[in-house]
């Protein structure tokens, strides 16, 4: 009689090596402050941007999140539009902008709004950005009332929009990081108003860049 030889295989698991990699570094740029003094109200067609200044020529990473701090006065509800833009190197105001899409959001609530900006892919410009918010029109509902005011013996009306965003005034560590322009405006100032005596005060708005570095 022959023999059955019986074969037995053998089934060897080899572990799988895995590497992982650490979560990236999120940066916060931009008027780094989290409570607001004030709020900013603003005309119908006006634009405020903030300087993201680059705190090391050499970080790279990519731009995730935008955030924006609305108000409590105003309707907080109401539309606006994002800008992003490039440094102008002559006279370091906004440039160009980076976002060519129309990105208009809204808020829920008062407070810290959180834009996601990922899909863009935009890298951290080597010598920084601007963070902009852009007060459009949307309905009637959304019209605030007059205010007028005085100083220095002239009379003012303010003619506010929508929302309203979270300032602070006088900051020796930011500086004057604001700018402002108004509807037909050609070019952008920084964001300073006088009060009552006529003394010229630097107003910051509260808008903020993350970025995801490398």
């Amino acid at each position: 009689m022959k023999r059955a030889t019986a074969c037995i295989l053998l089934l060897i698991s080899i572990p799988t090596l895995v590497l992982s990699q650490g979560a990236p570094k999120i940066v916060t740029l931009g008027v780094k402050t989290n409570e607001t003094e004030k709020y900013g109200r603003m005309p119908l067609g006006a634009k405020v941007a903030v300087f993201c200044r680059n705190p090391n020529q050499s970080l790279k990473g990519k731009i995730s999140t935008l955030r924006f701090y609305i108000g409590k006065d105003g309707f907080y509800k109401a539309p606006f539009k994002v800008h992003m833009y490039t440094l102008n190197a002559a006279d370091s105001t906004p440039g160009q902008d980076m976002i060519l899409d129309n990105l208009v959001v809204s808020a829920d609530k008062s407070g810290w709004l959180e834009v996601n900006v990922t899909k863009y892919g935009i890298d951290i410009p080597a010598n920084g950005f601007f963070v902009a918010m852009e007060w459009i029109y949307t309905k009637p509902d959304y019209t605030q009332k007059d205010t007028t005011y005085s100083s220095n013996e002239e009379q003012f009306t303010s003619h506010g929009y929508g929302q309203t965003i979270g300032t602070i005034t006088d900051s020796p560590d930011l500086g004057s990081l604001t700018y402002f322009k108004n509807l037909g405006g050609h070019r952008w100032g920084r964001f300073m108003l006088p009060d009552m005596d006529g003394k010229s005060h630097v107003i910051n708005a509260l808008i903020q860049a993350e970025v995801s570095a490398e």
